[in-house]
């Protein structure tokens, strides 16, 4: 029933696929962020705002959820193979740190 909301979702949508139909991850990267940023600018209801960040990396996102700057080490202990820097950088190749990884973000990021 907001015509003004349904502007906004159809914008929303032709920018998303713009990024889909990009030739490869950097050229629709772009169109991707300006999907968030008009979902950020001009999606609003009642007393809620909603926003959306992507991030580019797994690294990002560990760095986010852990409030690491770009200038700290990520890696805190490599000795402990379940330190999250450490799970981070196994977390591909190896399935155990990648399901801890998971788990990680299960209980401390809320959605």
């Amino acid at each position: 029933s907001d015509k003004d909301g349904l502007a906004v979702m159809r914008r929303i949508v032709e920018t998303v696929d713009r990024a889909i139909a990009a030739p490869d991850e950097a050229a629709g990267w772009p169109w991707l962020e300006e999907a968030c940023q008009i979902f950020d600018k001009e999606w609003h209801t009642g007393p809620w705002d909603f926003y959306v960040r992507p991030f580019e990396t797994l690294e990002e996102v560990i760095r986010d959820v852990c409030t690491i700057s770009a200038d700290e080490a990520l890696v805190y202990d490599p000795d402990d193979p379940d330190d999250l820097g450490m799970l981070y950088q196994r977390c591909f190749q190896d399935p155990e740190a990648n399901q801890k990884l998971r788990d990680y973000f299960r209980e401390f990021v809320r959605m």
